[in-house]
């Protein structure tokens, strides 16, 4: 199972499908980013991890669940 088919069984299952799911891929380009946000990842994180970055964004996915 791919990162796709993975966050389209996360997203239809009534208990997991508002929890936030971010893809972390080394794919960098614009048009990846567009892709992945469309197959209902919640965020994206390019690798190299920036930990800063990372930690904003789960702060952030946080506050919206609360």
């Amino acid at each position: 199972m791919d990162g796709f088919q993975t966050i389209a069984n996360i997203k239809m299952h009534p208990r997991w499908g508002n929890i936030p799911v971010f893809a972390v891929t080394a794919k960098a380009m614009l048009e990846d980013k567009e892709v992945i946000l469309k197959n209902g990842f919640d965020d994206y994180i390019p690798k190299p991890i920036n930990s800063s970055m990372l930690s904003f964004k789960i702060k952030k996915a946080l506050q919206t669940l609360t």
